[in-house]
């Protein structure tokens, strides 16, 4: 976890602690999102706004409303019978014909089956909220056009969240948004993204073992699966990134970047002084439409004198191959980099 370093991240830090998602006001919405979390109450996947997690358990998570309600089944448990015997252990699967005991009128029988079903329904099972980690976002969405409110509270999430200002620790990317749903993998994407790796792992490799995999073959993958967003990438410096993050912010909200609707940016961490900023778009097969968003944004860091930044390279990458464990130097000699660009030119 990135440490202190004076109170350059204490800001950022005060306004995470508090409960983010009691910001959203008219048409702009500001939440906590826990990437790649899913709830083990009700599959909510990624969790949004306060996480908790058992102290007991090995992975259980819940969100605010499951957490809600474990605890008044605890308190009922308490009023009926008192307390549970020992402790069920956590398992992948619940027991067999738990549902059925469940429906006993013994009190004592339906609770301790509904315990070996959800172990943390013991007292000794005791919940933390998750306060910081690599795997949080802070995500703001603004869906219409301006008002003078929904201006000054963007100009107040860009004042306390400046990505050179926030640890790494406390909220691994800061995204903006034009629409409600992000480049996340929720349950139904998760599966798909799995059954592309099974497919390109089992079937399509050893089917093509004679001659090399090639670009082609990933575009076999990401279209029978639908994993066809992508990624324009640039790459400021601290000084820099939180100058860029606010004119390119302002443009997708107010002017637009051509199609991108949303884009995110990494906050600051002890082992790099630079950061990556991403602006994603729909369908990375879409060459036009992609170099048309870059237009817009080398134009937007232009126009706001941003043209000769440190590291001047704009490099495109297709989801699909990060999905598939395909990055640089990889085996199969592939560039998952499709289209690059300069800033400058």
């Amino acid at each position: 976890m990135e440490e202190d370093n004076g109170d350059v991240f204490a800001a950022a830090r005060e306004f995470l602690s508090k409960d983010v998602s009691k910001e959203t006001k008219g048409n702009i919405q500001l939440q906590l999102h826990h990437v790649d979390i899913t709830c083990d109450g009700c599959e909510a996947e990624p969790i949004i706004g306060k996480r908790f997690q058992c102290t007991v358990c090995e992975d259980i998570d819940l969100c605010e409303q499951c957490m809600r309600a474990l605890v008044a089944a605890k308190i009922k448990i308490s009023q009926e019978i008192g307390q549970l015997d020992t402790p069920g252990r956590h398992t992948s699967e619940r027991p067999s014909k738990w549902i059925s005991r469940v429906k006993s009128d013994n009190c004592m029988v339906k609770w301790q089956a509904l315990q070996d079903a959800v172990p943390c329904l013991h007292p000794t099972h005791t919940f933390r909220q998750i306060t910081s980690g690599p795997e949080r976002a802070v995500v703001f969405t603004r869906r219409m056009a301006d008002s003078s409110s929904e201006d000054s509270e963007f100009a107040r999430f860009l004042d306390v969240l400046p990505p050179s200002k926030t640890s790494c620790g406390d909220a691994a990317w800061i995204h903006c948004s034009t629409k409600p749903h992000l480049h996340y993998t929720t349950m139904a994407d998760e599966k798909r993204i799995l059954q592309a790796v099974e497919y390109f792992e089992d079937i399509l490799v050893p089917s093509v073992m004679q001659r090399s995999i090639k670009a082609s073959d990933i575009d076999i993958v990401a279209k029978k699966f639908n994993l066809m967003h992508g990624k324009w990438m640039i790459f400021p410096t601290s000084e820099e990134v939180d100058r860029v993050w606010a004119v390119l912010a302002h443009h997708l909200f107010d002017m637009g970047l051509h199609t991108c609707s949303e884009i995110k940016v990494s906050t600051k961490s002890s082992a790099d002084d630079k950061h990556v900023l991403l602006a994603y778009t729909e369908n990375y097969s879409d060459k036009n439409d992609a170099c048309s968003v870059a237009e817009a944004i080398k134009k937007a860091l232009q126009d706001a004198g941003m043209k000769d930044m440190q590291d001047k390279r704009m490099l495109y990458k297709a989801d699909v191959y990060t999905h598939l464990g395909i990055y640089r130097n990889n085996e199969y000699n592939l560039k998952p980099t499709i289209y690059t660009m300069e800033l400058n030119k």
